[in-house]
């Protein structure tokens, strides 16, 4: 639990880094499974082909090959871990290339194409590119020494480019999954996380305290009389405001701080391994600097917070519903303050 709140950051992650790398990897036997089956139904005719033509090693080494995708496939199918890891295949795969190139020449070399592929989604990226890099080496190798030097340059520079191609489509593939990631998790005008998101990462924390008796607390912001900002200046300016004023929390926050937008112009912050003291001097600090601010030209902003550490044995929406109230008191007491919930109620600025 304490790995998934540090990794929730509204940083954008890049998409052809760690980020992308973890989204490529959820999907790898997915992925795995479906090429699997394309190699289980299309290869055992040239198997047969082979064995017709009396190379034994090609027909026995792709039967090989063949039985073991058709193995992967049925355990990935009953949701179990393939029994030989897909990576493992890439050394035979491409020992099989090699001999085959050897033994019938340019057909041979074709099978390199397909085998890039397989390389790509079967490894991480950068083994990957390693791996196809070691392949293109050897195709070209044997490629001159069995096929001539016309046919290894254009065998040399489709390989190349077949790799380029895949990197490419790879990465755009990746930018677009992270891209709708986001959009699932965080709000779109603020770039902070939405209240979906804040569900999980509350949940998260409540159960790290059940666990492990990790410390955490809430801050409730609310900006103060922020309808005169629409009612004055527009609704641009508006929302201007809100992108101003999450842009300053998360510069005055520390960086596994979690900040949410939960509805107009309410914000919610959590913060692992704090407590009550710790939270209150952290939302004192933030009032402070929205208040010495200029969000708006013209117009003095300023926010009252509810902050509340995690009481023993509480569930979320109690942990919440507290902080509200905390909140409602440092309106109610004349907005631009803090105010702190205890365990029992709430507390005093």
């Amino acid at each position: 639990m304490g790995a998934s709140l540090a990794t929730a950051r509204t940083d954008t992650p890049d998409p052809d880094g760690d980020a992308g790398e973890a989204v490529l990897s959820a999907y790898r036997d997915r992925i795995f499974y479906r090429l699997a089956i394309v190699a289980v139904i299309l290869l055992p005719p040239f198997v047969v082909n082979a064995f017709l033509q009396k190379q034994f090693g090609i027909a026995f080494a792709s039967l090989a090959l063949v039985a073991v995708f058709a193995v992967d496939v049925i355990a990935i199918r009953r949701g179990a871990k393939p029994p030989v890891a897909p990576v493992v295949l890439i050394i035979p795969v491409a020992l099989a290339v090699g001999v085959t190139i050897m033994r019938q020449g340019v057909i041979g070399a074709l099978w390199a194409y397909p085998a890039v592929m397989l390389f790509q989604f079967v490894a991480s990226r950068w083994v990957a590119n390693m791996l196809n890099g070691l392949l293109v080496i050897m195709v070209t190798v044997l490629a001159y020494q069995y096929l001539g030097v016309s046919i290894t340059i254009r065998v040399l520079v489709t390989l190349v480019l077949t790799m380029i191609f895949t990197n490419i489509f790879l990465g755009i593939v990746l930018r677009l999954q992270e891209r709708l990631r986001k959009l699932g998790i965080t709000d779109a005008l603020t770039g902070v996380y939405n209240r979906r998101q804040m569900d999980r990462a509350v949940g998260e924390a409540v159960e790290r305290h059940k666990r492990y008796g990790a410390s955490s607390s809430l801050l409730l912001i609310d900006i103060d009389y922020f309808k005169r900002v629409n009612d004055e200046f527009g609704h641009a300016a508006g929302d201007r405001v809100l992108r101003e004023l999450a842009a300053l929390m998360r510069r005055s926050l520390r960086k596994l701080d979690l900040v949410f937008r939960i509805g107009g112009e309410e914000f919610l912050v959590l913060l692992p391994d704090v407590k009550r003291a710790g939270a209150a001097e952290a939302a004192e600090k933030l009032r402070r600097e929205v208040a010495s601010a200029d969000l708006h030209p013209g117009w003095k902003l300023t926010v009252s917070i509810g902050v509340g550490q995690l009481g023993p044995g509480e569930a979320r929406e109690q942990w919440i519903r507290r902080i509200d109230r905390a909140l409602y008191a440092a309106k109610d007491s004349g907005r631009d303050r803090v105010v702190v919930a205890d365990v029992a109620g709430t507390g005093s600025r």
